[in-house]
């Protein structure tokens, strides 16, 4: 029994299959003479040579002979007779039709596809394709409703009416980024809804605030409430002649844009989320090309008596406050001071700047501060960008270029020098024997010396954090801030002991093991998670000591190698045992 195989189905990626023989689609491309040329010479000398793929190629010739003849005879008879100008013109198709030859392949698969049953399959598609496509575009239509400008400011006033519902004494703690001239500020504004009175802080100096402050008040916009829709409504009123557009985003927002023919502002646009109409950003052109871009970091309303009664200090209103808008016009509660500092670490590990870096981190001036030297600009910025937005905490951290241009000309120099003489490493032979090549040599010392920082590294940030966080400071951390305090040292902790294992690995071909007990290896009975980081960091400090008078070489080491590297077997035992203790306490 014969099987009719689709012929739109075969796969014409290469002339051969997997048995070696030629493919159908292949011998159908041969019969028409439409092989690629790189294909043509193999499937003529494949067919000429095999038997089986012959026969298939002559079963297809007359399967297509038969087809052809089969069509003729049953359309043939339902023709209508031909007369003499109707034949001459049958005559001259064929004869046009002999000298283009057969049409391609392609085309004829092409035209059988849109006859019969296949066509109508077809048409159905299409016509579903249509149904489903304009369905889902009336859809989107009627989700996203065409609104005035003037009709979206009044929703976005409504939504902020409605956010302060429910709360008793409300009041909004807004977090913003302005960017004015690609100058960055971080702002959080709480404004006391009830008796018009509001505080803030920011990232940067009270000159540099007052800069920023000025350049935004040329726009008549409010400084005090960037995003407020009640200030650009009255912004957009004032303007005679006006152009608006509103834009519905793919990030599921709204954007209402307005376009002034006069004024100091020439376009500004405020962006509503879809859903509530609540305003999360700005954007302000002045003539002057000033341009403002102010974004919503956060937005949350609380009641007063979380923040405490004295928050607001005695001032009644808005007007009295101006001054309070300086850095140091809050007074935070201890608990508030706990929470600024721990989110002010936690950004500086997410900028792996908590590792032995020149950052300082300290109380001054009722807030947190953040003072370093960084090795470039480009690392400064990106430490200030991790600490941008963080309440009560304020930064000066300069690049190496900024600190050497404070110092001034007259600045002290250091113009001596004291000459030290390198120790040879005590496993220099060893290591000679062992590594014959230099390269070889390098590349060992160099991986054990950094294996050795890195655990340094991360045993310091271990050990700055337990002798910050005594019992007293952790009490005063909510259950979510002792959490992300516990997530914090697990990072430092996980990291040292891995490098600690990888340390081992390394090590092994040179660390003494013949006349050492590791049972005899004692650690102390865990009685307080910073103590064992203690000793933890102790242990890091010992064996770098080690692998460097053993590596490269280091002044004061008056014992033999074979001790120090016993010594070294033995530390780095202990500092595994004091790592799972460590691991199994309960901190903070």
């Amino acid at each position: 029994m014969t099987v009719n195989r689709p012929i739109t189905t075969y796969p014409i990626d290469g002339p051969m299959q997997a048995d070696g023989h030629l493919t159908d689609a292949s011998l159908l491309l041969a019969i028409d003479g439409e092989l690629p040329s790189s294909n043509r010479d193999l499937v003529k000398k494949h067919v000429r040579a095999c038997w089986r793929c012959r026969a298939r190629r002559e079963h297809l010739e007359h399967t297509i002979a038969g087809i052809v003849e089969y069509e003729h005879r049953l359309v043939a008879p339902d023709m209508p007779p031909l007369d003499g100008s109707r034949a001459i013109f049958l005559a001259r198709l064929d004869q046009t039709a002999s000298e283009l030859g057969k049409p391609l392949l392609s085309w004829r698969l092409l035209m059988r596809a849109c006859s019969g049953a296949l066509s109508l399959r077809i048409l159905r598609f299409a016509l579903t394709f249509l149904v489903v496509a304009g369905g889902l575009y009336l859809l989107q239509q009627r989700n996203t409703p065409v609104v005035s400008a003037s009709e979206l400011l009044q929703r976005a006033l409504a939504s902020e009416s409605r956010s302060l519902t429910g709360i008793s004494q409300p009041v909004v703690v807004q977090k913003l980024s302005i960017d004015i001239n690609g100058h960055k500020i971080a702002r959080t504004i709480y404004r006391d809804a009830v008796r018009k009175r509001m505080v803030q802080r920011s990232n940067v100096t009270a000159s540099d605030e007052l800069t920023a402050e000025h350049d935004f008040g040329r726009s008549h916009f409010s400084w005090d409430d960037p995003l407020s829709p009640q200030t650009y409504s009255e912004w957009r009123e004032g303007v005679t002649q006006k152009q608006d557009w509103v834009t519905q985003l793919n990030t599921g927002e709204i954007r209402v844009d307005t376009r002034a023919s006069a004024g100091p502002v020439s376009q500004a646009s405020l962006t509503l989320r879809s859903d509530d109409y609540h305003p999360v950003a700005e954007e302000i052109r002045l003539r002057d090309n000033t341009y403002i871009e102010v974004a919503e970091i956060s937005y949350e309303v609380v009641g007063l008596s979380s923040l405490g009664d004295d928050f607001f200090g005695s001032a009644p209103h808005v007007a009295a406050v101006s001054r309070l808008t300086t850095a140091h016009a809050i007074i935070p509660t201890s608990a508030q001071l706990e929470a600024a500092e721990l989110d002010v670490y936690l950004a500086l590990h997410g900028s792996a700047a908590d590792m032995g870096e020149q950052i300082t981190v300290h109380r001054a001036d009722g807030g947190i501060e953040v003072d370093g030297i960084t090795e470039s600009e480009a690392r400064k910025q990106q430490i200030v960008s991790a600490l941008a937005g963080i309440p009560f905490a304020s930064q000066k951290i300069e690049s190496v270029s900024e600190a050497m241009t404070h110092l001034g000309p007259n600045a002290p120099r250091a113009t001596h020098a004291t000459l030290v003489t390198p120790t040879p490493a005590l496993l220099e032979e060893q290591l000679k024997h062992d590594f014959p090549e230099a390269s070889q040599r390098t590349e060992f010392v160099a991986r054990a010396m950094s294996l050795c920082q890195d655990a340094s590294a991360h045993a310091w940030a271990l050990n700055r954090l337990a002798d910050r966080y005594v019992a007293q400071d952790v009490a005063l951390l909510e259950p979510e801030e002792r959490s992300r305090l516990r997530s914090l040292l697990n990072d430092h902790l996980s990291a040292l002991r891995d490098d600690v294992q990888h340390l081992q690995v390394h090590l092994a071909p040179i660390v003494s093991t013949d006349s050492t007990d590791t049972n005899a290896v004692v650690t102390a009975p865990p009685v307080d998670w910073r103590a064992d980081i203690h000793l933890a960091h102790e242990s890091v400090e010992s064996t770098n000591q080690a692998v460097s008078s053993l590596l490269i070489g280091a002044s004061g080491a008056e014992d033999s190698a074979h001790k120090l590297q016993s010594r070294l077997h033995i530390t780095l035992t202990r500092l595994q045992k004091e790592l799972e203790t460590l691991e199994q306490q309960k901190y903070p």
